[in-house]
């Protein structure tokens, strides 16, 4: 189904600057089919995502099927 999607907020433990965004569509837990679309690292762009948002969006759109 389209635009439907998980997630999980996981937290490292203490500061590591590390913010990372994996999308599996269409599952209903993490590990059910394994297939999750890599959307954002911070510590690959060395950047927010704020940094461009746009981007970001349509990246997520595009994974959702909008």
């Amino acid at each position: 189904m389209p635009g439907h999607f998980v997630y999980y907020l996981m937290r490292d433990n203490g500061a590591t600057g590390r913010l990372e965004v994996t999308i599996f569509p269409n599952t209903t837990e993490m590990g059910e089919t394994g297939a999750g679309e890599f959307i954002h690292s911070k510590a690959t762009s060395k950047q927010y995502i704020a940094a461009n948002y746009g981007t970001f969006l349509n990246n997520v759109k595009n994974v959702l099927g909008l």
